[in-house]
């Protein structure tokens, strides 16, 4: 048995000297039947540890470099993705003792640049759907729980504030915690129960490793004919969605509770001409 004894206790996040720099990418996969469509997102992010205190800590967030890469049919929408990108470069976050986001604290910031720009982006990209859409953000940004749950998915800052405070110390005990992904089909959330389980003790690197797995919770009748619907135009099969493969890993210091680097794949099937596989892969810069 793998037991954890020499390690941080409590286990909080250590406050650093300078920011922690991370490498962060996401790379899409989606087939319809010979039709294939990839994305890939880059960002280079400084994340500071500003506070602590006894239930809370204040991080600030920067996203100092990104580049968006989007297929050919979809270049259209690779400035507005950007633009869109920077209401959230700048962000104060305070996370609980779990490791969970629970607050935007410059939320009202955010949410006047958004008043401010909106008409702009209107004049800039036009069209019935691309308005739509940009209301669809609105409304999303203008509703402080709406905008603080979506920012704890794995496309945003999920993977690095991820109940890390609370992951087992034996590899007897396996954590479990349901996640939702709103950038698989067609923008309808699924919802996925994920197990985190001690690995491997790196005594030499002071980190832990936790092996990912994940399967797929029961998806309500509403969004299964949503996504009918969307198989339908694209002439595919309307047969149940299922996982191929949720796989993954955290490497995390055993002392400080900071990420060090982490891996996630989650490829989604229906067997009958829809595939789509993301993968998010997040890296301290100064890990080795």
């Amino acid at each position: 048995m793998l037991y954890i004894q020499d390690r941080k206790s409590p286990y909080v996040y250590e406050k650093n000297e300078k920011a922690v720099c991370y490498d962060f990418s996401i790379n899409e996969y989606t087939q319809l039947h010979e039709h294939i469509i990839t994305n890939s997102y880059q960002q280079q992010l400084q994340v500071t540890l500003e506070a602590l205190t006894y239930n809370a800590f204040t991080f600030k967030i920067a996203t100092v470099a990104h580049q968006y890469t989007l297929d050919t049919s979809l270049k259209k929408q690779e400035l507005l993705i950007q633009q869109l990108s920077d209401f959230t470069s700048s962000l104060e976050l305070a996370v609980d003792t779990s490791g969970t986001i629970s607050k935007v604290l410059n939320y009202e910031t955010i949410k006047e640049q958004w008043k401010m720009a909106l008409p702009k982006l209107k004049r800039q990209h036009q069209g019935i759907l691309t308005h739509g859409y940009l209301e669809a953000v609105g409304r999303k940004i203008n509703h402080e729980q709406r905008f603080t749950t979506d920012l704890k998915q794995y496309r945003l800052f999920g993977i690095l504030f991820n109940e890390l405070l609370r992951i087992p110390f034996d590899d007897a005990s396996i954590k479990s915690r349901s996640r939702t992904f709103t950038n698989t089909i067609h923008s309808l959330p699924i919802h996925i129960t994920e197990q985190l389980s001690l690995a491997e003790e790196d005594l030499n690197t002071n980190l832990l490793t936790y092996k990912i797995t994940g399967e797929l919770q029961s998806i309500d009748t509403e969004t299964i004919e949503r996504i009918n619907k969307y198989f339908t135009y694209y002439n595919i099969g309307t047969a149940p969605m299922y996982i191929e493969e949720y796989s993954g890993y955290y490497k995390i210091n055993k002392y400080t509770a900071w990420t060090a680097k982490a891996e996630i794949t989650c490829t989604l099937s229906n067997g009958r001409g829809y595939r789509r596989q993301l993968h998010f892969l997040l890296e301290d810069k100064d890990y080795e």
